[in-house]
């Protein structure tokens, strides 16, 4: 109004106002006012309303002005007003929201009373949907913690690759070792087979000494018999010592005496291997018996480890993009398919890497 009284003039906006009275009825400009209210400020209503006031001072409050409060009270004006008084198609019809009548009887329209509705004659919907701006926040707050799981598993990925590689190279260390352990037992094993190959032959030297003593015997020397089945005492007793200073039956010892035998003990090759491994990998300036088997075996499961993880950074990056999509796209539908999508593949990954891959 002001700008028209400076473009007119304040006479000539009187005229207007005087000629437009005249031609509409008082009721046809108060329902004309329900649908101009919803437009206008607060300032330029409450200009509004203290007009109408002032034009009937002392008397009250019109039956005009109580219908214009109320519609001015009333969510938006109904079809049938709107309808009335444009005589054009109601323009929120296409957005009124789905209206949610609570269990028991039907609301009256008669203004009064329990379940009365409000004005207008259109109960207000208790539906609350997210707004845009919420939505939008908690999409940036889950792209953030996929952004953030993502990076804590590519972390631990890391730090258990290097363990891996710590094993392999354990792996490769005691299979080096197993094998210059296997060589010295070897060596030794054919050392000791020699020697007693030895003493087998000495015993059977031995043996034709007492065979020769046997024939002087019988021939009636019994001093020359006696010399040589001396002889042949001596060359066993030789064998023996010999054969435990090379350690063929082992280390003396009282259930492993040295005393000599009339036969020759007997040596197994195979048994004398594993008895000479197991001192090497036993004794006290030993590191152990080398199992390059079981560090491979530890190296390969966390590598198995390494692998899952690595399919759980996948689905949080596929989740990233999905939520990505949520934020940027105007359809509620595909934001809503998008967002939900986003929040399973985020549980699936939390219950997948606390179970199997982040711990051992």
């Amino acid at each position: 109004m002001p700008a028209l009284e400076a473009a007119i003039g304040p006479d000539a906006v009187r005229a207007l106002e005087g000629g437009h009275h005249l031609e509409h009825p008082p009721d046809e400009m108060a329902a004309s006012l329900a649908v101009m209210l919803p437009a206008m400020n607060l300032d330029d209503r409450a200009g509004l309303l203290g007009g109408m006031q002032a034009w009937r001072p002392g008397r009250g409050r019109s039956p005009a002005s109580g219908a214009l409060v109320g519609s001015v009270l009333a969510p938006r004006p109904t079809t049938s007003d709107w309808a009335s008084v444009s005589g054009w198609p109601d323009p929120w019809a296409a957005r009124t929201p789905r209206t949610v009548r609570p269990a028991g009887p039907a609301p009256s329209t008669s203004g009064a009373g329990p379940g009365a509705l409000p004005p207008g004659g259109c109960a207000r919907s208790t539906v609350s949907p997210v707004s845009e701006e919420t939505a939008r926040r908690l999409i940036a707050l889950a792209i953030g913690v996929a952004t953030i799981g993502a990076g804590v598993l590519t972390w631990r990925a890391g730090q258990i690759s290097s363990t891996a590689n710590f094993d392999d190279r354990q792996s490769i260390s005691q299979q080096v070792d197993e094998e210059a352990i296997r060589i010295e037992v070897a060596v030794e094993a054919a050392r000791q087979a020699r020697q007693y190959d030895r003493y087998v032959l000495e015993y059977e030297q031995a043996d034709a000494l007492d065979a020769q003593a046997a024939a002087a015997r019988a021939r009636g020397d019994a001093e020359g018999a006696a010399l040589l089945a001396d002889e042949a005492q001596q060359l066993r007793v030789q064998a023996t010592d010999r054969a435990f200073a090379s350690e063929v039956f082992g280390a003396a010892t009282l259930a492993n005496s040295a005393a000599v035998t009339a036969d020759p003990r007997p040596f197994d090759l195979q048994d004398r291997i594993d008895q000479l491994y197991a001192a090497e990998t036993s004794g006290l300036t030993s590191s152990g018996r080398p199992d390059p088997q079981r560090w491979a075996d530890e190296s390969d499961a966390i590598r198995f480890r390494v692998r899952d993880l690595v399919h759980w950074v996948a689905l949080l990056l596929l989740a990233v993009v999905l939520f990505t999509v949520a934020e940027v796209t105007d359809r509620r539908r595909l934001r809503t398919a998008t967002a939900l999508l986003g929040v399973l593949l985020l549980v699936v990954v939390a219950v997948g890497a606390a179970s199997k891959g982040f711990v051992a």
